[in-house]
């Protein structure tokens, strides 16, 4: 095969790969609340991706998208191998409904919809209008599952996981390996992260958006800087009822989840 053959073919496979992308992100917008079960079949066409639950599932970790989902699962693997088997990156609540019926463990990411919003908007291709109405529909939809889930702040996966395990494994009787996550490891997650094996899609995604951060899944001062011209769209008086929708539901999430600390 020459070099311009070659080239050809990976142009096909990222492009084939995109199109599912976009695909599940218009079913996110369309069916997620009666057609979720479409959305996870189509889950099982995406390399590398999200894995949905199942009967042989160990831990289900799961969040409104930009929440430190790939943080919470590579810091989760970093700990316990990679032979422990989990259930992630659907973003769907059909995910959390499946793991409560089976009664499997799960870690449900909760995020100021501020932050999660218009980080997802960045890098997505649905508007901020959408998103918002993704994560009401998510978190609402998750709601009646609430107490079949260890519920984790954005900022303890970031900064407390050791102590996130320690509770999970207090709720669900479960001995996943839980210690405190030190800078090295940190560093290791990292470069975890940026091995993904969907980074030629978020490259290409990124390109789009006229992005050319090569730091997948993590802040970037590229990012950042978008970040800040997006703000000012997120609080647009036409998105006022649907912030307040948003933020109504992760006040209740992190209301119940301080409660349940100081038990």
């Amino acid at each position: 095969m020459t070099s311009n053959e070659k080239n050809h073919t990976t142009n096909v496979t990222i492009g084939l790969r995109i199109f599912l992308y976009w695909l599940r992100q218009k079913l996110r917008k369309n069916l997620i609340r009666n057609w979720g079960t479409m959305h996870l079949l189509l889950a099982r066409m995406r390399p590398g991706g999200g894995t949905i639950c199942g009967a042989q599932t160990d831990i289900v970790i799961e969040g409104y998208p930009r929440s430190a989902n790939t943080f919470a699962v590579e810091a989760f693997r970093l700990l316990n191998g990679s032979d422990v088997r989990l259930a992630h990156h659907l973003h769907v609540p059909l995910q959390i409904k499946r793991a409560a019926k089976m009664k499997k463990p799960v870690l449900l990411l909760i995020r100021a919809p501020e932050d999660a919003v218009i980080a997802q908007s960045l890098c997505g291709i649905l508007s901020l209008k959408e998103e918002l109405q993704l994560y009401i529909n998510f978190y609402e939809g998750v709601m009646p599952f609430i107490d079949c889930v260890e519920l984790v702040l954005f900022e303890e996966v970031t900064s407390d996981f050791g102590n996130v395990m320690v509770r999970l494994n207090q709720r669900f009787g479960s001995s996943f390996a839980a210690r405190p996550i030190d800078p090295e490891d940190v560093l290791t997650i990292k470069k975890n992260i940026q091995g993904h094996v969907r980074k030629d899609i978020f490259n290409e995604m990124y390109r789009r958006k006229g992005l050319n951060s090569t730091e997948i899944g993590m802040p970037s001062k590229e990012r950042s800087a978008k970040k800040a011209t997006m703000k000012s769209n997120y609080y647009h008086p036409s998105l006022v009822h649907l912030r307040e929708r948003a933020e109504d539901a992760y006040g209740e999430l992190r209301s119940i989840a301080k409660k349940r600390k100081l038990k």
